[in-house]
């Protein structure tokens, strides 16, 4: 086998990329530093969840905004390719409900709604889009999921037919009450019959119950299951604030399911350079104890994030650069007197909607096949693609489109790098 394909990141657009890759039989090597975001945040598969009203059909919705705005991700990526993406994706890691063509409505921690185009199936039950009478857990020593004022929020916000708190005071045998303990405690049979007994004699006319999300790591979908038949109501998990349990046991099934295929994963490998040979990459230079690597590669995949995530920076002057290879960064636009920065759309409902920073949307600008061009549209180097946050414009924490972005362009990377490879 030669050179591997080198994908840089290790969060949703570089797993993406990796394990389409490593299916296909083509040699993968990730590097990074560390896990991406998938440990922060829920394994929520967001589309489109507001241009700027909140969106009910997220692809009809996608192509829409690729109109309106002709420089954000979607315009060249496109409906047809999101919904391809996701579809392979669910498949491929299973465990998931959607997509479908309206977004599930899910409950957050505080009483909100968030949608979203596919979610885990332990998470997927609390969607909002039916009228139900809920009862919500709390958890007695968890301290991130406050029941009585999330309830309060949903039936305030006629969001269900009526809201309930459930105390559960079973101990959780020690000090430590973060949401990790308690994933490891329902692991144990006993703590779950223990819970399961004190909620039976509040369910009373309920039809569905929400747990905080730490229902396990590898074993959630059976506890969920259990906790279900014994019950004998819908069950759910809500998101809570990072650590994120459903975004972990996310991140481990994706990584199983790639080195299952025979991708390879390095985590603790941060990439701080790389040698160029006129238009093509020779290697990245891997920072490792003692001295520095060369990895050399057939192709490589920047999936290292945005501003937020360190995969593009910022210097005191306002200009964004990218750090590894020093690819042109189209500047965002500066305010020049009383003329308005440009803003993407606003969101209503849930989010702020004060006016963006303009250098937050900065991002590259790649070719029809994913690869980073310059400001006159030439290719930089023949075998470097971009994928995820790397890319601009999108304001993608108020969009809710962060996901559809890397698994698109994730999907679509893959497949060009794996057609030129059969030529």
């Amino acid at each position: 086998m030669g050179a591997p394909v080198v994908v840089i990141g290790a969060g949703l657009a570089g797993l993406t990329c990796a394990t389409r890759l490593a299916e296909q039989g083509l040699a993968v090597l990730v590097l990074a530093t560390g896990q991406g975001a998938t440990h922060l945040a829920p394994p929520l598969l967001d589309v489109l969840g507001y241009v700027p009203d909140r969106v009910e059909h997220p692809f009809a919705a996608v192509d829409e905004l690729a109109a309106a705005m002709p420089a954000h991700p979607y315009a060249r990526l496109g409906a047809a390719t999101v919904r391809t993406a996701l579809d392979w994706f669910t498949t491929t890691v299973g465990g998931f409900v959607g997509p479908g063509d309206r977004n599930l409505l899910l409950p957050t921690a505080v009483g909100g709604a968030r949608p979203t185009a596919a979610a885990p199936a332990t998470m997927a039950g609390g969607d909002l889009g039916r009228p139900r009478r809920v009862g919500l857990v709390e958890l007695s020593a968890l301290r991130d999921f406050h029941a009585g004022l999330a309830a309060d929020v949903l039936a305030r916000g006629g969001l269900v037919q009526e809201a309930a708190a459930l105390r559960v005071a079973t101990p959780t045998g020690g000090a430590d009450t973060s949401p990790m303990r308690y994933a490891q405690l329902f692991t144990e049979t006993e703590f779950i019959e223990a819970v399961v007994a004190e909620l039976r004699p509040q369910l009373s006319g309920l039809d569905a119950v929400g747990f905080p999300a730490v229902l396990g790591f590898d074993t959630a979908e059976r506890v969920w299951a259990r906790l279900q038949d014994s019950l004998g109501v819908e069950v759910f998990e809500i998101a809570l604030p990072p650590p994120s349990i459903p975004g972990i046991r996310f991140y481990r099934r994706l990584v199983a399911r790639l080195r299952a295929a025979g991708g390879r994963v390095e985590i603790g490998s941060p990439v701080r350079g790389a040698r160029t040979d006129q238009h093509k990459v020779i290697g990245v230079r891997v920072a490792t104890a003692g001295r520095d690597r060369e990895v050399a590669g057939s192709a490589y995949v920047l999936a290292t994030g945005g501003l937020r995530a360190g995969g593009l920076l910022a210097g005191e002057d306002g200009r964004v650069r990218e750090p590894i290879l020093d690819l042109p960064v189209p500047q965002p636009p500066q305010p020049t007197g009383d003329l308005p920065v440009p803003q993407p759309p606003q969101p209503t409902g849930d989010l702020a909607t004060s006016p963006v920073e303009p250098r937050l949307l900065a991002g590259l600008a790649v070719d029809d096949v994913g690869r980073p061009v310059d400001a006159d549209g030439r290719v930089c180097f023949d075998n470097l693609y971009a994928v995820g946050a790397t890319l601009g414009v999108a304001a993608s924490w108020r969009e809710l489109s962060g996901h559809g972005i890397a698994l698109a362009s994730g999907y679509q990377v893959a497949g060009s790098i794996m057609s030129r490879s059969q030529q």
